[in-house]
């Protein structure tokens, strides 16, 4: 077989695998070490289902600027948060998805809510040429749904407890988290899927 054609064979089963991987932390984040930390935070089998507000009660704002706060839950009886970084190629392989899920729910009891963990550093200060950048990259793949900006409250209830990125959690209206967190990219069905079995349980 050819030089070549053992690169390209490489390459695809290279990307295969990072498609729905997941990234390092986000600067923002550090690493989990609070040993007492809610253990659905980042588990991938822990089961917190109502057991705590996840983002606790928290002030801040969307990419265009507009207040956000912890009440963005209560119109909903479940809320996807996927949690995301600019440098993080499997979050953004899975965003088109999300946007054209986020259009499909767009009448119903369900919404996804956005948070690109690198675009502020521990203290909440955010870097402006990084939220421009995660506008240009919610502008091509289509996932205009809201994107909340990392902030002090958010940083302190649950950001700088995530280990790694996409990390996806569901919220009910109460604020409260519903199943297990889910680390890494999936595919748009896979996704729909487990909304609509969640979405049977907060019925």
């Amino acid at each position: 077989m050819k030089k070549s054609k053992v690169v390209i064979i490489f390459l695809s089963v290279f990307l295969t695998v990072i498609l729905f991987a997941s990234c390092s932390t986000a600067p923002c984040c550090g690493v989990a070490s609070d040993p007492n930390a809610p253990s659905g935070t980042s588990s991938l089998s822990a089961d917190t289902r109502g057991t705590y507000a996840v983002f606790g009660s928290f002030d801040s704002v969307d990419m265009q600027n507009n207040a956000v706060t912890d009440a963005v839950f209560a119109d909903k009886k479940l809320t996807m948060v996927n949690i995301w970084a600019t440098y993080c190629g499997p979050c953004i392989s899975e965003m088109p998805g999300l946007g054209e899920l986020s259009r499909e729910y767009k009448d119903t009891d369900f919404q996804i809510i956005g948070i690109p963990t690198d675009v502020a550093d521990k203290s909440g200060k955010i870097y402006d040429a990084a939220v421009d950048s995660a506008k240009e990259i919610i502008a091509v793949t289509k996932a205009d749904y809201t994107h909340i900006l990392p902030s002090k409250s958010l940083i302190e209830a649950k950001l700088n407890r995530v280990v790694s990125v996409p990390e996806t959690v569901f919220i009910n209206s109460k604020g409260e988290q519903v199943g297990r967190s889910y680390l890494g990219a999936r595919p748009k069905e896979q996704w729909k899927n487990i909304i609509d079995q969640l979405l049977e349980k907060v019925s």
